[in-house]
């Protein structure tokens, strides 16, 4: 269901509804979880326990063999949140960003970016190489959608049909990184 405000997504048969505002209340940046700060707002999916073993059994498996992992995730809510429980787990994790057009803000968002979880690459030819470089020497990297990505195919996403580009599975494929690239199509279907 959606109207030209808001929408309702299947969030793994829960209801997830996404609202357009203008009036956006000021909010802390940061909770306290299990002595670790996270980002507010965020959400995820709760996997169970036999989820979770496997999801951390490949990312281990991926880290001893040397071989890159891609985690992908739609532009909404804070995306930040899972960079911070991976590296609060001993892992570092890279990202391809697009800068802010205010560059005086954008230096300080880069700075914090790489405090806070690992090399961060910007949006373009260069940042893209460098990125797909550091994932090749087996690094681990996150990707965004933006919700609505024009030209692109139309993909399942949450019981929707969404505009959604390729690029990530493209890269998994050609740096090798072919769990990720499953998953992403086990997760689309």
């Amino acid at each position: 269901r959606f109207t030209e405000t808001w929408i309702d997504f299947d969030f793994f048969g829960h209801q997830l509804s996404a609202h357009i505002s203008v009036n956006i209340p000021e909010q802390d940046f940061c909770g306290k979880v299990d002595d670790v700060q996270v980002p507010i707002p965020h959400f995820g999916c709760i996997l169970s326990i036999e989820q979770f073993e496997d999801v951390q059994a490949k990312l281990e498996k991926a880290k001893a063999q040397g071989r890159p992992v891609l985690f992908v995730t739609g532009h909404f809510g804070n995306h930040e949140a899972p960079r911070q429980a991976l590296v609060h787990r001993g892992y570092t994790i890279g990202g391809l960003y697009r800068p802010i057009a205010n560059p005086y803000f954008n230096a300080h968002y880069e700075q914090n970016m790489l405090k806070m979880s690992g090399d961060v690459f910007a949006q373009g030819r260069k940042g893209t190489v460098g990125f797909v470089r550091m994932l090749k020497k087996g690094g681990m990297g996150t990707l965004l959608f933006d919700v609505r990505a024009s030209g692109f195919p139309h993909i399942p996403f949450m019981g929707h049909p969404a505009r959604t580009a390729t690029s990530v599975a493209d890269i998994a494929l050609k740096i090798d990184a072919h769990e990720s690239a499953d998953a992403v199509l086990e997760f689309l279907h």
